[in-house]
């Protein structure tokens, strides 16, 4: 038996065949060159990567819904979308006013580079407008901004309510609707106290908890607890109107919106208190940008900002500091201009693979990009703990090693919290699960006997390993064993 991985293969002279039990341990070393798994595992640090084949409209409905730009618009009028992690896809969902009737979702799937449409369009786009649904009970094409989230613990795609419905963009709606990806349908959740044309969404990564800033006059900031599905109002924008060109994203037990040459902090352990103003420094020339993308990496506890092109902006809230990225000296490739009026949702972290995805225009392909190594920011009591180093995977023979194979980390793995291990087969099934301690020299083990794999019938196969921040993925590598 050998495993075979993204790394170097090593065979135990003298082993044989008996009780065998996997280990995994996150050991904080330094390493060298490396071969990947797959195309995402090739992306270098600092390099972008153009998925090949990558364009939405190939999976548009036919025939075209009603509207004056297409399908088009599910990007281009105002629109964002989401992240699914459970599944690692990427959500999109939009258009309405003239510009679209179609209420169709798309998902782009991350671990097999392909769009698909999980939904159709409803066929009678008339009845009333005001009502926020076609008269199939579904809800009616809208403008998204940034006010439409993925919600793990109820596993549904959700709009906070909604402006800017087809066909004239005069009404708005408070009904609060989610997507069920297993029943292809929408159902109706309790009505949204935040909502609004133009309004801002995030979901805290630590709670799950759902935090929405409402447009306009006085906005509410609210929280939206899916699983109870409850609604609780904090506050009220103090500034009076609350424009619709932010863009924002929740970490760090803070809510941050992005946008109109302000960064704005709302406290999450208190979110009772008044909303900040942050006067940052550094590379902040992002700020000046309206509706930019903007999304928390979990792994390092950076909010990390985009604007078309290839240069990505990390944002340390703590030092109050943005760092311009580095790109690879290999990069060769360089994502299309934003969209003109907002890129929203659309630009996401992928935690289980540590890159980040955006999609411009429907006729355009998907990038990724994986962020050059940056400072930790704090991690542990305050401090930061650096972790380079690798991953390995054990077999053992008894207690001895039999195979080991070590898959390189890089930028480190972020730890703050519990954490667990996780193995799963090629069709996501989960195969084992075990919560993981930190030794005092920053390793984490984790073992498995045999039988605990695929009901003990083999040990031979292709897997995945991952580690686990909470319910966010901070590691995930592809490796095979093989008898």
């Amino acid at each position: 038996m050998a495993i075979r991985s993204n790394a170097l293969v090593t065979r135990k002279k003298g082993s044989r065949s008996g009780a065998l039990r996997f280990r995994c341990a996150v050991v904080a070393i330094s390493f060298g060159s490396y071969a990947w798994s797959d195309a995402i595992d090739d992306i270098k640090p600092g390099e972008w990567y153009e998925v090949p084949n990558s364009k939405l409209a190939t999976v548009q409905p036919s025939p075209v819904p009603p509207g004056t730009n297409g399908t088009e618009s599910v990007m281009l009028a105002w629109s964002g979308g989401a992240f699914d992690n459970k599944r690692d896809r990427l959500i999109i969902w939009g258009g309405g006013h003239g510009n679209y009737s179609g209420n169709e979702v798309y998902v782009f799937d991350v671990n097999t580079l392909k769009w698909s449409r999980v939904s159709d369009p409803s066929l009678n786009v008339g009845g009333d407008e005001q009502s926020g649904l076609y008269p199939d009970g579904n809800p009616r094409s809208r403008h998204t901004y940034n006010y439409v989230q993925y919600v793990p613990s109820i596993d549904r795609f959700c709009t906070f309510g909604g402006g800017a419905m087809y066909p004239t963009g005069a009404f708005g709606s408070n009904k609060n609707l989610c997507f069920d990806f297993e029943a292809r349908k929408w159902t109706q959740m309790a009505n949204a106290i935040a909502t609004g044309i133009g309004s801002i969404s995030a979901r805290d990564p630590e709670t799950g908890l759902i935090w929405v800033q409402a447009s306009g006059n006085n906005g509410a900031f609210a929280q939206w607890d899916a699983a109870k599905d409850t609604w609780t109002k904090f506050s009220s924008y103090p500034k009076g109107w609350f424009e619709y060109y932010y863009t924002a994203a929740a970490g760090r037990a803070k809510f941050l919106a992005l946008g109109m040459n302000k960064v704005i902090q709302w406290d999450l352990v208190n979110p009772q208190n008044t909303p900040i103003e942050i006067a940052t420094t550094g590379d902040n020339q992002i700020v000046a940008v309206n509706n930019p993308g903007f999304a928390y990496q979990s792994k390092t506890g950076y909010f990390m900002a985009w604007n078309g092109g290839a240069d990505v902006y990390a944002l340390d809230v703590l030092a109050k500091k943005w760092l311009k990225v580095p790109l690879a000296a290999t990069n060769k490739v360089i994502p299309t201009a934003a969209q003109q009026y907002g890129t929203y949702g659309r630009f996401q972290y992928v935690a289980s693979r540590d890159v980040f995805i955006v999609v411009n225009r429907t006729t355009e392909s998907v990038y990724l990009f994986r962020p050059s190594v940056l400072p930790i920011v704090s991690i542990k009591d305050g401090k930061p703990v650096p972790r380079s180093g690798k991953v390995r995977i054990e077999i053992l023979n008894g207690t001895q090693p039999a195979f080991n194979s070590d898959i390189p980390v890089v930028g480190g793995l972020v730890t703050r919290g519990a954490l667990s291990c996780r193995i799963l087969s090629p069709n996501s099934g989960l195969l084992f699960a075990q919560n993981i301690s930190e030794s005092p020299q920053g390793s984490l083990v984790v073992r498995m006997e045999k039988g605990r794999l695929q009901g003990g019938t083999t040990t031979s196969g292709a897997y995945f390993l991952q580690i686990l921040q909470g319910d966010q993925p901070i590691l995930s590598r592809r490796f095979n064993v093989i008898r």
